[in-house]
């Protein structure tokens, strides 16, 4: 994907856990300074992301949006 310069997309692996390891995910952090830029950028990613997995035969779970928070 093409980016403004601005902005950065970084992507984790995340491991989900519910009485046992429960699968893994996929954490996508979009950096910059316009949320409704950064909202855009976030559903790109997603939509490239899920039509990656969905080609490759991986189970697609779902897709939420929030602000990150460091404690």
């Amino acid at each position: 994907m093409r980016l403004p310069r601005e902005y950065d997309i970084r992507i984790y692996k995340n491991v989900y856990t519910c009485c046992g390891v429960g699968g893994l995910g996929v954490i996508v952090e979009v950096i910059g300074p316009e949320e409704k830029k950064i909202k855009a950028i976030d559903l790109r990613a997603m939509s490239k992301i899920l039509e990656f997995c969905e080609k490759e035969g991986y189970e697609v779970g779902h897709h939420s949006f929030g602000q990150y928070e460091s404690i």
